[in-house]
């Protein structure tokens, strides 16, 4: 657990007292602790000199966290900038480069609550055989904790208000740190993390750097146009929420079953446009349902085709935000053109003649330890890879909508050529009607309470999970372990300590099993295609949108 310490008696005190130079030490810390107000500290840490060839375990490093503002400071600060990462290397046999002071080099971690870490190595001057990692990670808070549907909420309606300050008041910033400089974008934005309870009143620099590169995008792909309405929640995202529930246009009456717009952009028209999309589209069909196997409501494909006319007339777009990390935007225009363009247009006549086709599943029931030494599963979720016909692969993690308790699957893709970027969440109501779209009277239950939910109840149906698991390891996948017996007793020991783990994994072994039972290749092909194209919203059952990533 990350607490906010005080670094004089909780930090230093956890540098051993055997450390040959602790007041070198010291001073490393103190200097990186200048860089920022705010500090965390992994209580679990246990700091242990090592020699340098050693591999030090995560539990021996001093791990230390503070928000976005902080660590843009460490890593800019002059005493990293001075010793960038440097390797030992050999020059020639025998001959090693001097020893080095410091190193910290940019990575991944493995916490996915913290979004980059610096690694610092200090080597001791008066033994530079000695060493110490200190590991410095940000939260990309500021402090206190961040509720994610809050942030949700503010980072969109902040998108909004500065698209509306570009494109409604003309206003231009060369910089991310020009945007941040202005007196009226600064102000707001505060204002609406407060208003929307995100778990700190500052936007960290993170943020900044976002809505600099979407306007940017933006502003390019927009030309002329008369936008003057710019809306996160407003007139139409209540129009089309309650439409399209009223309607049984999307699965579950969610909105983001129809479209993912997260906000609008319009003309001051909208309001003749709501009356026109009602008058147009104003008679519910009986029994109207949005699902595969049945034609698609000829009303959803007429209100869908003057959406598709709004946004080419740049009457109303719904745009689709992710969080850019980049100094540039990427731009896309879904379910918008009829034909594919040179600007990322995908056309319906292109997504018609698209495939996609089975690479490959790993399904992992072997088993490790955790740090505090508890047998876990080796994952929990399954790897299903997708190859396109350019060799782009869509990677589907398909595993537990909650990863804490008994609950459904979740489908959800990273496009592998694009840096893993995520292509949203393949709804779940639409992937299992595809069981019956392919597989005739094939059924498969997404439902939890048709899977043993404990060891007694497994134990029971032995012989049927073993078979199961043996048919999906004849196809190919890779299940982690040497038999089908090794699978079953580990999901076995699992139901003791983590039920719903084992539940989950038992939930994915049956969703491989029913889709190998698709009959014939092409039938398969086109089940994960449309698998792709659910995941991303596109098709003629989905409304247009602009996506910003």
């Amino acid at each position: 657990m990350a607490t906010k310490v005080n670094f004089t008696k909780q930090v230093y005190d956890k540098i051993p007292s055997n450390c040959p130079d602790r007041k070198g030490l010291i001073d490393l810390m103190e200097e990186l602790f200048t860089c920022s107000d705010f500090w965390m500290v992994f209580d679990d840490s246990k700091p242990k000199f090592s020699k340098v060839p050693s591999k030090i375990p995560t539990r021996n490093v001093i791990e230390l966290f503070t928000d976005d503002e902080g660590y843009e400071n460490v890593v800019r600060s002059p005493l990293l900038q001075a010793n960038k990462f440097q390797e030992r290397i050999r020059t020639g046999r025998g001959t090693k480069k001097q020893p080095y002071q410091y190193r910290y080099k940019n990575g991944s971690t493995d916490w996915s609550v913290y979004k980059e870490t610096v690694s610092i190595q200090w080597l001791d001057k008066t033994r530079p055989e000695v060493q110490q990692r200190i590991r410095i990670g940000t939260t990309g808070k500021a402090g206190e904790t961040i509720n994610a549907s809050a942030m949700t909420k503010a980072q969109e309606m902040g998108s909004a208000f500065v698209f509306e300050r570009a494109l409604r008041y003309n206003k231009r910033w060369a910089t991310w740190e020009k945007l941040k400089e202005d007196d009226v974008v600064r102000k707001t934005l505060d204002t609406i993390w407060k208003q929307c309870n995100v778990g700190t009143d500052r936007v960290t620099n993170d943020w900044y750097r976002n809505f600099h590169a979407q306007n940017k995008k933006l502003l390019e792909v927009v030309g002329s146009h008369n936008f003057t309405i710019f809306e996160r929640d407003g007139r139409f995202m209540n129009f089309v929420t309650e439409y399209v529930k009223g309607h049984g246009w999307a699965a579950g009456g969610k909105k983001d079953n129809w479209n993912p717009a997260d906000i609008w952009i319009s003309t001051n028209k909208q309001k003749e446009w709501i009356k026109y999309l009602k008058d147009q589209t104003t008679v519910p069909r009986p029994g109207a349902h949005s699902s595969i196997e049945t034609a698609v409501d000829i009303q959803l494909l007429q209100f869908n085709a003057i959406m598709r006319a709004l946004f080419r007339k740049k009457e109303i777009w719904g745009i689709s935000l992710k969080k850019v990390s980049k100094e540039t935007a990427e731009w896309a225009e879904v379910n918008v053109h009829w034909d594919n363009d040179a600007d990322k247009k995908l056309g319906f006549h292109q997504l018609k003649a698209m495939r996609f086709h089975y690479d490959s599943t790993n399904c992992d029931c072997g088993r490790k330890e955790d740090k505090n030494g508890t047998i876990q599963l080796a994952t929990q979720d399954t790897k299903l890879n997708v190859k396109g016909a350019a060799n782009n692969m869509y990677k589907f993690q398909i595993k537990a909508n909650d990863s804490t308790k008994f609950s459904g699957l979740k489908y959800e893709p990273t496009d592998d050529t694009a840096g893993s970027a995520r292509l949203g969440k393949a709804t779940v109501e639409y992937v299992e009607d595809l069981f019956k779209k392919y597989g005739s009277r094939l059924k498969f239950s997404g439902s939890k309470d048709d899977y043993p939910q404990d060891a007694e109840e497994f134990l029971k149906q032995q012989d049927k999970w073993i078979h199961v698991i043996g048919r999906v390891k004849g196809h190919g996948v890779t299940i982690g372990t040497a038999t089908e017996l090794e699978a079953y007793n580990n999901i076995l020991l699992i139901f003791n300590s983590q039920p719903y783990v084992s539940n989950s994994k038992l939930m994915q072994l049956a969703w491989l099993d029913s889709f190998f039972k698709v009959p014939g290749k092409d039938n398969r092909d086109k089940f994960l295609t449309d698998m792709v194209f659910i995941a991303q919203k596109m098709g003629l059952r989905y409304g247009p949108f602009g996506k910003l990533y």
